[in-house]
């Protein structure tokens, strides 16, 4: 099965908790929290410490990346 664009659209607004072939909610996944993936960051430097945030943008299946650039704002 071939997504569109449109549909890979659909899968991120639901921040990657429904198959985006199926639509069933049963998806397992490695950690995320549903709104982003972090990683802890510090220079040694300095001696400042910051949160890096990850959002999911894509899907990488049947041997291709699909990307919808698609920033959603963040409080």
């Amino acid at each position: 099965m071939i997504l569109s664009p449109e549909e890979v659209e659909e899968y991120l607004e639901t921040d990657g908790t429904i198959c985006p072939f199926c639509g069933s909610d049963n998806v397992t996944a490695g950690c995320f929290d549903g709104e982003g993936v972090y990683q802890d960051a510090e220079c040694p430097a300095c001696g400042e410490y910051w949160r890096d945030i990850y959002q999911l943008v894509g899907i990488h299946y049947d041997g291709k990346d699909v990307i919808v650039k698609h920033q959603r704002a963040r409080a």
